[in-house]
């Protein structure tokens, strides 16, 4: 959000709660820069004061007017995130904001909306995150005009190579679906089903760093040390699930001699579970998985984190009760699964370094079974299956996220090339000759 438009969206608010203020022109003012090129402001905005309470009081009478607004200011909606960041940015502690305050506060809320819109990329699994790839802020931003935008984004629809392909929606350029031109205009698209290498190298731009990052934050192990800060589950969180599954497996492990050394307890159909590695695999690798899911899924609540600036407070209020919920049921299960740690089934065999190895085992094969799946099947770069298309209806290859990375990077590459386009027009109609009454006729 620009200067202008944050001053522009205080003169709005001090109409609506000043309009003794405003002066007889009765319009928004026109946004002009003095000599020196800093904004001349009317001095009605410069001695302006907000407080908390007309700030609440304007986002609940105008929240329409507010949703038009761009992405970044729709946190003044969430009267939370207005009380936090309104005590941050009161420095004189007068319990009001100035014009400069009102700046830094905006900007709190633009970087706070970026915050949810991260948590909600990682609680929703998201793959494609762009790391590594060419990133806005490579230019300086002062001088950053609509044409270098434009540019940039071509770039990214192109995997970070500067793009000579034009912006022509017929063109046969965008017909051959390759690295060079990832998508192809209005007339073509990937395929659903890909099968070949994602790109002229090995390993496509972005793919490692996007890796590494998926696992930090879905990773049992991997994800205790390096998970985000915004992630809803915290490294310590990470570090009691991982106790608690171990414990799990601990009390599965103590069928072990009974139905592995002594062969006791197992009738026809289950005798397969009398051999070693079987029993390893499956009484004591995946039920530990399944109990690690499982709380993360309890943790997280991935369908009850609704962005509370564009919900009504109820529906808010619902998803937050739903989470204590989630955590309630999830804060259970951890307590058994520490209690497998102290069963006095498993007491007898702690002193067994066979017992001690086994369970290490059951667990390294665990973490070896989430690298599998997100090198081969999430991130897999040769095989892809889903939808590539923004704003089509997902494939059940999107559900079992077979080459999920390079399925969203291809949408963001789609949503690349829409933007560098309507930049392009927009340009082309404000740079278009008005036509004169004599071509007209």
């Amino acid at each position: 959000m620009t200067h202008a438009e944050k001053m522009e969206l205080l003169d709005e608010i001090e109409s609506v709660i000043h309009p003794s203020h405003r002066t007889s022109q009765g319009s928004h003012f026109a946004w002009q820069a003095d000599a020196s090129g800093e904004a001349a402001l009317p001095e009605y905005l410069k001695n302006s004061m907000l407080e908390l309470g007309e700030i609440i009081k304007f986002q609940k009478d105008h929240h329409q007017r507010i949703m038009q607004l761009p992405n970044a200011v729709h946190g003044i909606c969430d009267p939370h995130l207005v009380a936090e960041a309104f005590k941050k940015y009161d420095l004189d502690q007068n319990d009001s904001l100035d014009v400069h305050e009102w700046s830094d506060f905006l900007n709190t809320l633009a970087i706070e909306n970026l915050k949810s819109l991260l948590r909600d990329a990682l609680i929703g699994f998201r793959a494609f995150f762009a790391r590594g790839q060419l990133s806005l802020q490579d230019s300086d931003s002062k001088n950053y005009d609509v044409e270098q935008l434009r540019n940039t984004m071509m770039e990214l629809a192109n995997s970070g190579k500067p793009s000579t392909i034009p912006l022509d929606r017929e063109s046969t350029l965008y017909s051959r679906v390759s690295e060079e031109a990832p998508l192809s205009g209005r007339r073509a698209s990937p395929p659903h089903w890909q099968c070949s290498w994602d790109g002229p190298h090995w390993l496509p731009v972005g793919w490692w760093p996007d890796l590494v990052y998926y696992s930090a934050n879905n990773h049992p192990l991997h994800g205790i040390f390096a998970c985000d800060n915004e992630h809803p589950l915290s490294w310590i969180e990470r570090l009691v699930m991982e106790v608690a599954s171990i414990g799990f497996s601990a009390a599965t492990l103590a069928l072990h001699d009974r139905w592995v050394i002594q062969h006791r307890g197992l009738d026809e159909s289950m005798v397969i579970l009398g051999n070693e590695f079987i029993f390893s695999l499956l009484v004591v690798t995946l039920p530990s998985i399944v109990m690690w899911w499982t709380l993360f899924l309890l943790f997280t609540c991935a369908k009850c984190h609704p962005n509370e600036a564009k919900v009504p407070e109820q529906e808010a209020v619902r998803a937050r009760n739903w989470r204590y919920v989630g955590a309630f049921f999830g804060y259970m299960l951890v307590i058994l699964g520490i209690a497998g740690w102290f069963s006095l089934r498993y007491f007898s065999h702690i002193g067994s370094r066979m017992h001690r190895r086994r369970l290490l085992k059951g667990r390294l094969k665990a973490y070896f079974f989430a690298t599998f799946m997100m090198v081969m099947v999430y991130f897999n770069p040769f095989v892809a299956w889903g939808q590539p298309v923004p704003g089509e209806p997902f494939l059940l290859g999107d559900y079992i996220g077979l080459g999920q990375w390079r399925i969203e990077k291809q949408r963001f590459q789609a949503m690349c090339l829409t933007g560098a386009e309507k930049i392009a027009e927009s340009r082309d109609s404000r740079e278009a000759p008005k036509a004169t009454p004599e071509s007209s006729r």
